[in-house]
């Protein structure tokens, strides 16, 4: 994947105020066109980032969401649907009770999976923690973007 200039000037300064703004209006976009399950068919702002630097965006997520599922839910929760960080401990509570009969099991292709220790975690996180999260999530993407345009940079050399 190759990013794009809006991306390499998003990143070229570090965790800087312009890359955040990128993750908000990937958010704003993946609201609305994403393609990685999150549409919800509603735009409630418009998104400036165009849709190539979006997809870029876009695959960091899911590789985030293989490797670290719950960081990449806080993200989700945070960037795609505007929540802040007391909406989504409110959020986690209440799929506590919810499931408190099936905690930690997930359906998949005709299994179930059973994870208690991922559940647990998410239900009993607080606003500091949720921030915390967050924070790790967006080094994560970033780190992901950097190594995109470190591979491409070395791939021009050659």
């Amino acid at each position: 994947m190759q990013l794009t200039q809006r991306i390499i000037d998003a990143i070229k300064d570090g965790l800087s105020s312009e890359f955040y703004d990128l993750l908000i209006q990937y958010g704003r976009w993946a609201c609305y066109l994403g393609c990685s399950g999150y549409a919800t068919g509603k735009q409630s702002q418009t998104a400036w980032i165009d849709d190539d630097s979006a997809l870029c965006l876009d695959a960091a997520f899911g590789r985030l969401k293989k490797a670290f599922p719950a960081v990449w839910q806080v993200l989700r929760m945070y960037y795609v649907q505007d929540m802040d960080e007391l909406d989504i401990v409110t959020m986690f509570k209440r799929a506590k009770k919810r499931r408190s009969n099936r905690q930690g099991v997930r359906r998949g292709r005709g299994f179930y999976g059973f994870d208690p220790a991922y559940a647990e975690i998410l239900y009993s996180i607080g606003p500091k923690e949720v921030l915390a999260i967050k924070k790790r999530g967006e080094e994560m993407v970033f780190n992901y973007l950097l190594e995109l345009n470190q591979n491409k940079d070395k791939n021009k050399k050659r």
